[in-house]
């Protein structure tokens, strides 16, 4: 926002020296040039800038529990009937003492992919495999409750969404919630793989793709509450390869190799937006009151040291 001391002593066209708001976040690397955002920045760290004329702190995170898993596998947690259930490499684990962080754990077979959960079950996609787990009385104890099978290739997904349990072996999209698995689809390449599904407002949508080339599918159902064949909503610019799809109030996040791309839905199709570059992969999302977080497995040292030598 201009002030009255810029404009009594710059002339038009010169550099603005004061701002009074940067509500629009960071990723503006020039902000003197004819199409610059006056109330965008370029760069910070663990700051919300999202009020206007003001700036403010985010929360100070600090570690609570290392579950010695490697550096390069993914951690998948979620929260359910006041515990914390998680599952990574061929792990699955529930924190009900917060104060201890102590954690009972399970053994699966295969590589864990994916988690999902239906509010009562936690569900872990993993090998050719998903299992659901619960919080059981007596001590409450992390319980195996099914195992669903949908054929020999790899579960490499798995979510809920309308009332239904999905899942993947290699190229083909399987329901599996009354046991019995049930084709869906089957994509014509047999290098295709599905990574990721949301449940949405109009339609439950799955990301997958092969090689660098990937899509989302839109699937939906009749009248009668028949699923029909899914459909491509969007293909993802050439070299994004997608890893994760994410939902929050109506508008679709896309996490690949590049960023996001956040998009809108309009009919069958989404549109998609520009991309917001990162500096590693995105794997995930979680939407809360007015932000949208993604996870960053390379955050940088900035981000850590905080000094002032005035």
């Amino acid at each position: 926002v201009d002030t009255n001391r810029d404009l009594l002593l710059l002339p038009q066209g010169v550099w603005r020296q004061t701002v009074s708001s940067w509500h629009k976040g960071m990723g503006q690397t020039n902000m003197d040039r004819d199409d610059s955002d006056k109330e965008q920045y370029y760069q910070s760290w663990n700051i919300d800038p999202f009020n206007k004329w003001q700036f403010g702190c985010l929360n100070q995170t600090n570690m609570v529990k290392n579950f010695g898993f490697s550096d390069t596998s993914k951690t998948h947690i979620q929260e359910l009937d006041g515990a914390l259930f998680g599952a990574g490499e061929t792990t699955v684990f529930m924190i009900t003492d917060f104060d201890t962080w102590a954690e009972q754990t399970k053994t699966v077979t295969g590589e864990v992919y994916d988690v999902t959960t239906d509010g009562e079950w936690f569900y872990v996609a993993h090998g050719d495999q998903v299992s659901a787990y619960s919080k059981q009385d007596p001590g409450d104890q992390l319980t195996l409750m099914d195992t669903y099978d949908a054929g020999p290739g790899d579960h490499t997904m798995c979510v809920w969404s309308k009332d239904r349990l999905f899942t993947t072996s290699s190229n083909q999209l399987y329901e599996v919630t009354g046991g019995t698995p049930e084709l869906v689809y089957e994509h014509p390449q047999d290098a295709f793989r599905w990574v990721d599904g949301v449940e949405a407002p109009d339609a439950t949508y799955f990301l997958g793709g092969a090689g660098d080339k990937y899509e989302v599918h839109r699937l939906t159902v009749d009248d009668e509450g028949t699923l029909l064949t899914p459909t491509v909503a969007v293909t993802l610019p050439e070299g994004e390869v997608g890893y994760c799809i994410g939902e929050y109030l109506g508008f679709l996040f896309i996490g690949n190799a590049l960023g996001i791309r956040m998009a809108i839905r309009q009919d069958s199709a989404l549109t998609l937006g520009a991309l917001i570059e990162t500096n590693a992969p995105v794997y995930d999302f979680e939407g809360q009151n007015q932000f949208v977080w993604y996870t960053n497995s390379l955050i940088t040292a900035s981000y850590y040291q905080v000094s002032n030598n005035d």
